[in-house]
Order: structure tokens, then C-alpha cells, then sequence
């Protein structure tokens, strides 16, 4: 038994008598009491959480700086610590270290938000032996945790604190605060503190997985899904509007995505009339970020670029990338407008209210009341076959229009199994989206270096008009970067083929067919009359 135990205590606690027991069983030796501060930070999609691990920035009182320190959510072990003069917000901002390393190979380019602030008074003592010699301590800490706004809350509990070669003493101990009706604790500090944060651990994610039934009707399990991504739009346009990374917008865009293309491919779940309105409708709220998410990309692959020019070149692509910046805050300037004008909120409103209201059972959707499962079944296979087909009319000489394509097909397959991942087996379907994603991503680079190629080209003429020596060495730097591209983009499109075919293969057809395509019904020997 090594590594910090939680427990929760018993309702009617007395810490006195809880101590005086413990002490006629166990030598015991209090230390000083200490007093600690600790801010916890995630970010919004519960990054770190979500591997099991805790970031806090502690500053206790024999100390004077504080520091980051990474732990793990079950028992607060640390792993990682480093001092820090600010808080870190992007990966970037940390110091050079393992913590850097670990932490930035998790949230990437999300930024970290404050969860909750927890004061705490620890009384620790340690426990004895015959000898005189500690064998292990308990820790009684009394926190009160507060977030958003003004709300605080208080919780106490204990710790023990196994040491090393003193096993048997632990495994005592232990058994002796279970039978003083203390239990091993049920919930981590983020759990502890979600009263005070308005929110609860792991309650924002990208993973659309909707509880379905297969016998349910179709309108009511496509309006389940559609409502979930409506709370992922809704959950993100406040960080959109204060600007807090850019994947606020990037989960915001493949949200309303997917909900064109529910409406898209769904067909007669819903009355065509309403179908063709709402459509048009997430058509404009997708324009209404395009250009902004273009920057972002670029912006986001600053480095990416500069590492793929010669470093006697590097400096010439600087002023391209000051402009971008320029631009990205007009346009996001446009956005944050957008989510707050008029419009967008009554498309929503609409929309909410066409999504609360009870499926509709009638000629004009005549999908409505299908089961789920048979919808689910034949739409996912007609499409993976589309797959297929535009993929294997692909030669090494075709044009890339034909290759996105082939893109826009694998995303509609994609957006098919997600909906409705939970009707089929977890496994078979992460094998699939496993495969099918491989594909994407090939189809996905190749995009977007050609769309690349044809901005960067399109900046050439603006500093070349410049006529200056700093405009003529930002084109050279953007012709060494395009011809940088260009080779970059040869070696993905002649990878396509091998990963085509694994994606083609027999047995990713075989899997596709047993799960999607319903079995044939057995012919009753009363079918067979006149025969």
C-alpha cells in the first residue's frame, strides 16, 4: 500500500475522540500546523482531468514562490513541479521542463482556466512505532473551496500517507479508520469543488456519443442527437466572444457541420419545408466564421512555417504573419458582433423550439417513425459504399477536386457513425472510425496544403507591390515556403493509395456489412405455397 489514501469522514465526526482512540492504539507525534493555497486549473474540455491528472499552483506558508505542480487525480501524488513567476495559459508559457512536455502534449493549444481555489489547514501526525520510528502519517485537512462569484464551500477530510518498507503498519491503519467509519474517498478535488465552479468534471466534450435506443423512432432519436450538438454551439460562444483559444470556434463549426449534415443526409425524418429553412439557416451561421478560422489556422501553424524555410529566410515571413494577426482581430472583432446580433439568436431560438417540440408523424416525414437501428443500418452503408466507390475511381493522375471530393464523402461516413455510435458494438465502431479517420487525415492534409499554396500566393502581389527591400524578402520567403508545400503536398498524395486500400480492405468491408446490413428474414415454410 504506497501512495496518498483519501478518505471521507463519518457525518458525526469528533475529531477529539477520534484522536484520543487513534493515540491508545498508535504512538503518535503532532507536527506544526501548516496552512496551504492551491488554484486548480483545466481547460474547458477537461483535457487533464480526463487523463487523471490535477494542475495546481500551490503556494504554502513556509514558502515564498509559488509553484505548478502536476498530480495524480486519484491520490495527489506529485509527478511534476516547477517554480513559476505567472500562471501559464498556453502550453508555450511554461517553463522549459518535463512539466512543459507533459502538460503540452495534452492540451496542445487550449488554454488553461481557472477551476477553483482551495485554502487549506492541515494538522499532520505522525504515526510510530515501538521504536520510535515513523511508519507512516495522517494528514486532517480542512479546506474550503471557492469559484465563480462568491460561492464557497467547506470540506473536510483525512489522508494517510504510507511510507516504504512499512506496508503492515499502513494496512493497520487503514483497517482502524474503516472500522472508525471513515471511507475511502468517492470523489477528486474537482468533484469536491463543483458546486463552487457551476459545472461539473467532464461535463463539455467533443465526443458525440448520445445515448439511442434502436427500436426508438427515428424523428425522436435525430432531434436527441441535434439537441446535443445545439449545447455544444451554445457551450462554446462565450469563449468565442472573449477570445480564450481558438478552439471555442473550432468545436462551435464542427458542431453546426454536423447538424447540416444531419439535415442533409437524414432525409424524411423531418418535413423537406423545415429541413430546407434550418439548412439555410447553419449555411449562414458556418459563413459567418470561415475567414476566421483560416486565420487561426495559419496563426496556429506559425512555427510549422518558419521551421520549413531555411533560417536565413526566416525572418522574411515575419510581416505575413503580422498581417494576419491585423486581420484575425478585425474578423474576430465581426464574430464576437455576430454571436450577439439579432439573428444568430433568433436562428437558435427557432431552432431550440423546433427541437423541443414532439417529432412529427406525417406524410411529410415519412421517416419519422422508423425504427432508429434501420435507419441508422442503411444510411451508414449506402454511404461507406459512396465511400468506396468515388475511392477506388482515384488514379495517380486524377485531379485533387476529386480527391476533397472523396474528403466530403469519408466526413458525411463520419458524421454517420458518431450519430449513432451507441446502437453498435464500441469496439467494431472505434475500429472503423479508426481507419476511416487515417483516411481523413490524409484527404485532409492535401486540402489544405493546396488551399495554402493558393493563399500564400495570393500575398505574393500585395508585398511585391510594396516595392521596398523588406516586401521582396517576404516574397522570397513565400516562394521558398510554397515550394516547400508543393513537396510536402507530392509525398501525401502518393501515400493515398496504401491508405486508401487499408481503409478498402476485406475486412473493413466484412465489418461494415455485419453490422450494417440486416440480414435477410428466414422464409417461413407457409411463404412457399404454390411453389
Amino acid at each position: 500500500m504506497i501512495g496518498l489514501i483519501h478518505y471521507d469522514l463519518p457525518d458525526a465526526f469528533d475529531q477529539t475522540d477520534f484522536f484520543a482512540k487513534l493515540g491508545a492504539s498508535y504512538p503518535l507525534r503532532r507536527e506544526r500546523i501548516a496552512r496551504e493555497q492551491a488554484v486548480f486549473y483545466d481547460t474547458f474540455d477537461w483535457r487533464l482531468y480526463e487523463k487523471g491528472l490535477l494542475l495546481f499552483r500551490r503556494q504554502e506558508s513556509q514558502q515564498r514562490n509559488d509553484r505548478l505542480a502536476l498530480a495524480s487525480l486519484e491520490d495527489q501524488s506529485l509527478l511534476r513541479e516547477c517554480e513559476v513567476a505567472d500562471v501559464p495559459v498556453f502550453a508555450e508559457d511554461f517553463p522549459p521542463g518535463e512539466l512543459r512536455n507533459q502538460v503540452a502534449s495534452i492540451i496542445e493549444m487550449r488554454a488553461l482556466l481557472k477551476l477553483f481555489e482551495k485554502r487549506s489547514c492541515l494538522l499532520t501526525l505522525r504515526v510510530l512505532d515501538e521504536a520510535q520510528k515513523t511508519v507512516a502519517y495522517l494528514i486532517l485537512e480542512s479546506a474550503l473551496l471557492s469559484g465563480a462569484g462568491k460561492k464557497q464551500h467547506s470540506h473536510t477530510g483525512l489522508w494517510l500517507k504510507p511510507l516504504r518498507g512499512y506496508e503492515a503498519h499502513a494496512e493497520s491503519l487503514h483497517n482502524f479508520l474503516i472500522e472508525s467509519g471513515c471511507q475511502p474517498a468517492r470523489e477528486s478535488w474537482p468533484e469536491i469543488a463543483a458546486p463552487v465552479m457551476g459545472r461539473a468534471p467532464g461535463d463539455y466534450s467533443t465526443k458525440l456519443r448520445v445515448p439511442l435506443n434502436a427500436q426508438q423512432p427515428s424523428g425522436e432519436a435525430v432531434k436527441t442527437i441535434l439537441r446535443f450538438l445545439l449545447k455544444a454551439i451554445r457551450a462554446n460562444e462565450e469563449g468565442i466572444r472573449k477570445d480564450i483559444d481558438t478552439e471555442f470556434l473550432h468545436d462551435s463549426r464542427v458542431a453546426i457541420r454536423r447538424t447540416r449534415s444531419a439535415l442533409g443526409q437524414l432525409k424524411g425524418v423531418f418535413p423537406e419545408a423545415e429541413v430546407q429553412r434550418f439548412r439555410k439557416d447553419f449555411s449562414y451561421l458556418g459563413r459567418l466564421s470561415n475567414r476566421l478560422r483560416d486565420l487561426d489556422v495559419y496563426l496556429l501553424h506559425e512555427k510549422n512555417y518558419q521551421n520549413l524555410l531555411p533560417e536565413a529566410l526566416r525572418g522574411g515571413i515575419d510581416p505575413l504573419f503580422d498581417d494576419l494577426r491585423v486581420e484575425r482581430r478585425k474578423e474576430w472583432r465581426k464574430m464576437a458582433r455576430a454571436l450577439l446580433s439579432p439573428r444568430y439568436s433568433q436562428i437558435l431560438q427557432e431552432w431550440e423550439a423546433f427541437l423541443n417540440a414532439p417529432a412529427e408523424n406525417s406524410p411529410a416525414a415519412p421517416n419519422s417513425g422508423i425504427p432508429t437501428g434501420e435507419l441508422a443500418r442503411e444510411r451508414i452503408y449506402k454511404r461507406f459504399r459512396a465511400v468506396l466507390k468515388a475511392g477506388r475511381g482515384i488514379t495517380d493522375t486524377s485531379p485533387d477536386s476529386e480527391l476533397h471530393a472523396l474528403r466530403l464523402e469519408c466526413k458525411k461516413l463520419r458524421y454517420l457513425l458518431e450519430f449513432f455510435s451507441t446502437l453498435f458494438p464500441e469496439q467494431e465502431i472505434q475500429r472503423l472510425v479508426k481507419q476511416l479517420k487515417g483516411l481523413q487525415d490524409n484527404l485532409g492534409r492535401l486540402q489544405d496544403l493546396s488551399v495554402q499554396q493558393e493563399t500564400l500566393l495570393k500575398w505574393v502581389d500585395r508585398f511585391s507591390a510594396a516595392g521596398d527591400g523588406e516586401g521582396k524578402k517576404t516574397v522570397i520567403a513565400i516562394g521558398s515556403l510554397v515550394g516547400s508545400l508543393e513537396t510536402e503536398k507530392r509525398q501525401v498524395r502518393s501515400d493515398f493509395s496504401e491508405i486508401f486500400a487499408k481503409f478498402a480492405s476485406g475486412s473493413n468491408r466484412k465489418l461494415f456489412k455485419k453490422l450494417f446490413v440486416q440480414p435477410e428474414p428466414a422464409v417461413a415454410p407457409s411463404d412457399l405455397k404454390g411453389f
